[in-house]
């Protein structure tokens, strides 16, 4: 499963791939859940340019200083590797 973080502003901040994972309903919403509790939330699903599908995960507060974002970053990513590892 590939996820794809973005800051507020929608700019790419890093991408996540999950090898032996594919995207379902229930990765979805637990993607979701997981995001939501640090202040991302899922944008959309997409596809890359081979036709994999993937979730845009993007930072919902703008008004975060720097130092919180990037600790919000770093909580969604062990967060997620958590989750899938």
């Amino acid at each position: 499963m590939k996820i794809l973080i973005e800051d507020y502003f929608g700019n790419d901040v890093i991408a996540l791939e999950y090898k032996q994972v594919r995207p379902t309903t229930f990765h979805k919403k637990n993607v979701g859940e997981i995001s939501e509790s640090v202040g991302y939330n899922i944008a959309d699903e997409d596809q890359d340019e081979d036709g994999i599908s993937y979730l845009r995960v993007q930072e919902c507060n703008v008004d975060n200083s720097e130092d919180e974002d990037k600790k919000a970053l770093f909580e969604l990513i062990n967060k997620l590797n958590e989750y899938f590892l």
